[in-house]
């Protein structure tokens, strides 16, 4: 290759970055790196072979003229733009008589108008899903387009049509508060941004609360020739490599739609159902273009190699590394053309291992713990005692909706999160898969997980969910019921049972038949119960051989895997979790004593009241996860006086509680999630509240309310599958014994409000 002198032109600090990754590829070893910036520190000055300052306050013109006469006088083979992108592109030909070939980022037709948001969601095939969105330029519009926003059930949000880095945005809360960051009231956002009546082109648009995807794409005229998928978490950490395949197919198409070239980025975010939209197309290489390299392609090197020899192919281009996690360690970066010191492109930061002690009432509890998601540590866990002899402390899960109240949408985001890690280890899909969850603070977990493996890879590489039980049930048509039985032997309550569906059942040919098990639980530190409950399983079904488990915190330091590879015919185990680490606990006297408080329990026998269980049980198996009834969260919206609620779910049934919340939040309200248990705790650390309730299908099962407090404009919903109407109403006057309280009954599908 002869020596070609690339320039480029004022742009973002991601050409330090593409500089790098292009002195890695020996076949571009020849090329020349020139750079120029208006400020006098711009990070590209320490990449490129010839560096220097752009003059300031030039009109386009002038400044067209200006890179005619550099390209003129240092003889400039190649100029990719950055400032006035538009301009140059649009005045290519005369580049090139120049003998300049410029690498533009899209034809001149659309290249001025890729920025505009509105614009590229009204061009883009109908294919590519969009957010719901209106363009305003008023006061009234703005006004109505928030109302349309609110009315289609979602929440309204605002940001310039033209814009970077997020600048410019805001979500729409109808609570009046303190302004933050990215959040205003209509009045406030009005009041800030609005002085006149009109204003230069807004987008009210639907938030999205999901994660967000960013494509790093090398393409030729149209053609994708490489790309790779960052997923970015919803705090601060690293980001991770991922496949997916609707996001692969939307960019493909808008590669073509708009003939894009070159580096390029595409950026998705998913709406409250996990579904990406797209966010925006950036002409330009992004701030992690670095990030996306340590997947394994080198997408700077194969997008030049493509420009500057059009005869030239990729070939035996690798697959990404799905699962690795990256992150940017330059985290001060430049911002062109603004002088703002505030306005920062920063992808992730790193997280390092945490290590501490908790000195609980039953005993020193000694922690070592590495993050393994975009969760912090904090975020997901607290500590607290068990009065419980065999185990006396407790790792508190902030994001389960047991003993703390938890936002619905981050309780999705780590059900999302663990099933996106599971589905990078399947390898074949076509084999028969189940997912197990445990009881009772994982059946909620477990059934979130089974969702969000379905909507991932599709139901029928996800046949079926089980939660296991502590509940016997008796009575007409249940003493016979089959099971299997196993054994927790750490637990206050030792017996568990998996209830078996109808022979010829989808769920009965999915457990028996299964080649691949998922079982999910909240915490692991043996696998003992896992191995327990997997022996039990082999009874049935003769051929399972692949193992598994998801949790949100691993505390095993690779026992599970040793153990669980013992039990027979089990060939592959795997751990996917959100924290992992170790522990060590030394007990004080409180657990020396004989006599503890709360004894521990065995397997309890369901009131013979209790004829069934509900359509949205999983205790017999579910082929798919009910969904809550437009009339159920249609009843609920009419007897709800305020935006803000808690949905108490019940011992094991907590998915509905879910469910609910997050079609109440969905709809505007302010809604978090939590449920009853029978676990014994101590106040203590991040159990600052016990309540003692009535267990609604087994009365003489002790069960408590951890962390209850609500606010005086607090709604309160309880959920159950209980026919036992005295416990029930017992419930309610205990947790609601001076305010209203809202009983949604699922075994008849009935919403019934409580008066004081």
């Amino acid at each position: 290759m002869h020596n070609i002198t690339i320039w480029f032109n004022r742009h973002f600090s991601c050409v330090a970055k593409v500089h790098r990754e292009l002195r890695k590829e020996p076949k571009l070893d020849r090329l020349k790196l020139v750079a120029s910036h208006k400020h006098q520190t711009f990070s590209a000055y320490q990449t490129a072979d010839v560096s220097f300052r752009e003059p300031v306050g030039l009109s386009p013109d002038d400044y067209f003229r200006w890179v005619c006469d550099t390209i003129v006088e240092r003889e400039i083979d190649c100029l990719v733009p950055g400032h006035e992108q538009s301009l140059l592109t649009c005045r290519a030909a005369e580049i090139q008589q120049l003998g300049c070939s410029l690498f533009a980022a899209a034809p001149s037709i659309f290249i001025g108008k890729l920025h505009d948001k509105a614009w590229v969601y009204e061009q883009s095939p109908a294919a590519v899903p969009v957010p719901k969105y209106y363009a305003v330029h008023n006061k009234g519009e703005f006004i109505k387009r928030v109302a349309a926003i609110r009315d289609s059930q979602r929440i309204a949000c605002v940001k310039p049509a033209t814009s970077v880095y997020g600048l410019g945005f805001y979500r729409l809360t109808p609570h009046n508060r303190e302004r933050s960051t990215y959040e205003r009231t209509v009045e406030q956002w009005l009041e800030d941004f609005a002085v006149n009546d009109a204003f230069e082109k807004q987008l009210v648009m639907e938030y999205l609360p999901g994660h967000e995807y960013s494509v790093d794409i090398a393409a030729r005229h149209g053609t994708v020739l490489a790309c790779v998928i960052r997923r970015k978490p919803l705090t601060p950490g690293p980001q991770t490599i991922v496949e997916q395949r609707d996001i692969q197919t939307y960019v493909e198409i808008l590669v073509d739609r708009f003939q894009l070239n070159g580096l390029i980025n595409v950026q998705f975010r998913e709406d409250h159902r996990g579904r990406p939209l797209l966010l925006e197309i950036n002409p330009r290489a992004s701030g992690g273009i670095a990030m996306s390299c340590q997947g394994g392609i080198n997408l700077p090197a194969i997008a030049y190699m493509a420009f500057l020899d059009s005869n030239w192919s990729p070939t035996d281009v690798p697959l990404p590394k799905y699962g690795e996690k990256v992150a940017d360690k330059e985290l001060q970066t430049e911002v062109a053309n603004t002088d703002s010191t505030k306005n920062r492109e920063v992808e992730s930061v790193t997280i390092e291992h945490v290590s501490l002690e908790r000195i609980l009432p039953t005993g020193t509890l000694h922690v070592n713990l590495w993050p393994r998601s975009g969760f912090s540590i904090n975020q997901l866990l607290g500590f607290g005692a068990r009065n419980n002899r065999k185990r006396g402390f407790l790792f508190v899960s902030k994001v389960l909706g047991k003993h703390v109240p938890v936002r619905p949408y981050m309780m999705r985001r780590v059900h999302h999160e663990l099933a996106q890690q599971i589905d990078q280890l399947v390898s074949a899909q076509d084999a028969v898969s189940v997912v197990l969850g445990m009881a009772e603070t994982a059946t909620g977990l477990g059934m979130g997980v089974f969702g969000e493996l379905q909507v991932i890879s599709g139901a029928s590489n996800w046949e079926a969910y089980f939660q296991t039980t502590r509940y016997r049930r008796q009575g007409d048509g249940f003493s016979d019921s089959p099971y299997l039985s196993f054994e927790e032997s750490h637990s206050h309550a030792t017996q568990l049972i998996l209830e078996l569906p109808p022979e010829g059942s989808v769920p009965f040919r999915a457990l028996t038949q299964a080649k691949r098990i998922v079982l999910v639980d909240d915490e692991i530190s043996t696998g003992k119960t896992f191995a327990s409950l997997l022996n039990a399983v082999r009874c049935i079904n003769s051929v399972f051989h692949e193992v598994i488990v998801a949790t949100v915190t691993d505390l095993s330091g690779g026992r599970v895997q040793e153990l669980l590879e013992q039990v027979p015919g089990v060939s592959r185990v795997h751990v996917v979790s959100l924290v992992s680490g170790s522990f060590s606990f030394v007990a004080n006297e409180i657990l020396r004593d004989v006599d503890i408080a709360d004894k521990p329990v065995s397997q309890s026998t369901v009131s013979r009241s209790q004829s069934r269980w509900s359509s949205y049980s999983a205790r017999k198996g579910v082929a798919a996860v009910p969904r809550i009834s437009r009339d159920i969260v249609e009843q609920c919206k009419s007897k709800l006086d305020h935006k803000t609620c808690r949905v108490i779910g019940t011992n094991e049934f907590m998915d509905p509680a879910f469910r609910l919340a997050t079609e109440l939040e969905a709809l505007g309200w302010e809604a978090t999630v939590q449920s009853t248990t029978r676990s014994p705790l101590l106040v203590s650390h991040d159990i600052e509240s016990k309540l003692p309730v009535l267990d609604l299908y087994c009365p003489q099962t002790p069960n408590y309310l951890y962390n209850f407090e609500c606010g005086a404009d607090e709604n309160l919903i309880v959920v159950h599958e209980s026919s036992d109407a005295t416990a029930v109403s017992t419930l309610i006057k205990t947790l609601s014994p001076q305010r209203p309280c809202l009983e949604v009954n699922l075994l008849n599908g009935r919403v019934t409000l409580h008066s004081c």
